[in-house]
């Protein structure tokens, strides 16, 4: 009966240490899973961080990208400005000089192309003229565009002879001319001095030269006419 209690209470004992170690086992488990859980919200908590800062980073590349789009084409367009700035800064420069001159187109040279010129471009004394068209006109639309004091008119096509007429009656120049003589920038024709002093000069010469031939015509009919009288005309008889 005594071996029996006492091996009783051995096991009892035993069961008891067993309990306790068990209970730190469990108490033990139970602050690594504090623990682990700690680390795993830590864990979260970082991934949360890094997704931001990714998403963060992300955005601000996204921004730097779109920065960067706008600013080349910014400068795309300043430089598009600059170029067209220079364009129109160069011809004024060489007009300032005198070596470029501007010419005030006219579509057609009729009464209403003249009429639409004049609105458009304010056509007034002392303006060189371009007609793009030349072949419509007559002596009154050459009329009407004398009288406003142009200086030169210049044609890409011939001119109606009643219109070259006219025009020499007002003493104002008719040229023709070629595409290549003419610059055009920013939609406005121009025409460098040099070069329109050259057709000047022909012109005159061409003129020149016609008239010298009228001329000699003229007196050549004129001696026909004293030979004619002095070799026994119908009255020398």
């Amino acid at each position: 009966m005594r071996e029996k209690l006492r091996r009783e209470r051995e096991r009892t004992r035993r069961l008891r240490e067993l309990n306790k170690k068990m209970e730190r086992e469990i108490e033990s488990l139970q602050n690594e899973v504090t623990r682990l859980r700690r680390k795993l919200e830590e864990l979260k908590d970082e991934e949360a961080r890094e997704i931001r800062k990714e998403r963060t980073y992300q955005r601000l590349q996204d921004e730097t990208q779109n920065l960067r789009d706008r600013l080349k084409k910014v400068t795309a367009e300043l430089e598009a400005y600059r170029e067209r700035f220079n364009a129109l800064k160069r011809p004024r420069e060489l007009e300032s000089r005198g070596e470029m001159i501007p010419l005030k187109p006219v579509e057609r040279f009729t009464r209403s192309g003249l009429e639409r010129s004049f609105k458009l471009y304010h056509v007034r004394v002392g303006d060189h003229i371009l007609l793009l068209d030349g072949s419509g006109g007559g002596s009154s639309t050459a009329e009407t565009l004398a009288k406003r004091g142009v200086k030169v008119v210049l044609t890409r096509t011939p001119m109606a002879h009643q219109a070259v007429e006219v025009f020499s009656k007002y003493g104002i120049p008719t040229i023709k001319i070629k595409d290549g003589d003419i610059e055009w920038i920013e939609g406005l024709p121009y025409i460098k001095s040099t070069i329109l002093r050259k057709l000047l000069e022909a012109s005159r010469e061409e003129e020149s030269e016609r008239a010298i031939k009228e001329i000699s015509l003229i007196l050549e009919e004129h001696r026909r006419e004293l030979r004619y009288r002095t070799e026994g005309g119908p009255s020398a008889s």
